[in-house]
């Protein structure tokens, strides 16, 4: 009798799952090769096509906010190394840039992406924190799916986070990549790099 009653239990427990899940919103298919498509993607106020223009060449952003947490003002403190500044500049270059060509591979939980210089980069989707090396620097990450897209949080050191949201758009079918920097007003809204998917 007792055998019975945990199996019942186990078959209840077991459709509620599956209907929790779904009830749950279907992830992005944001799988396929993609190519930029520079007419339709947002260019940074300030000019440049990439969020890394809003670099200041004293390792500030031109909202103001320096990077690794550093100010570019002229406020108290010690004067950052050069030659570790230019790194930072570097690295965040390396973050931020939009990739002319890529490839999104999902293979849960892994999410896969494969440049056209060779690099292959894999994230892991369960909000937990990774480690991966740029030639500039190492960074931390947290993947994750939130409803209609995928998240990478791009930690750079002292606070100074960048987040990129990966979604797709139906008809025609184009990969949407949003990039929220530190400090953005409220009222300017992402910048977005807009992605064809290429025919294979």
């Amino acid at each position: 009798m007792r055998s019975v009653f945990l199996l019942a239990a186990a078959l209840m427990a077991s459709a509620t799952l599956i209907a929790q899940k779904s009830d749950a919103p279907p992830r992005p298919l944001i799988d396929g090769a993609w190519t930029l498509n520079r007419e339709l993607s947002s260019t940074p106020r300030g000019g440049g096509a990439d969020p890394g223009d809003r670099i200041r060449p004293s390792g500030g952003m031109r909202s103001g906010i320096g990077i690794g947490g550093m100010s570019s003002g002229s406020g108290g403190g010690a004067a950052p190394d050069r030659e570790e500044m230019a790194r930072m500049r570097a690295l965040m270059k390396e973050v931020v840039e939009a990739p002319k060509n890529f490839v999104i591979t999902v293979e849960d939980p892994m999410v896969v992406f494969t440049y056209t210089d060779g690099r292959i980069v894999r994230y892991k989707a369960d909000g937990k924190e990774e480690r991966h090396q740029y030639p500039s620097g190492t960074v931390k990450t947290k993947t994750k799916w939130e409803l209609d897209r995928l998240t990478i949080e791009t930690d750079m050191g002292n606070g100074f986070k960048i987040t990129h949201a990966y979604k797709t758009t139906p008809e025609p079918r184009q990969l949407v990549v949003l990039t929220i920097t530190p400090g953005q007003s409220k009222d300017l809204p992402p910048i977005s790099h807009v992605y064809d998917e290429t025919l294979q």
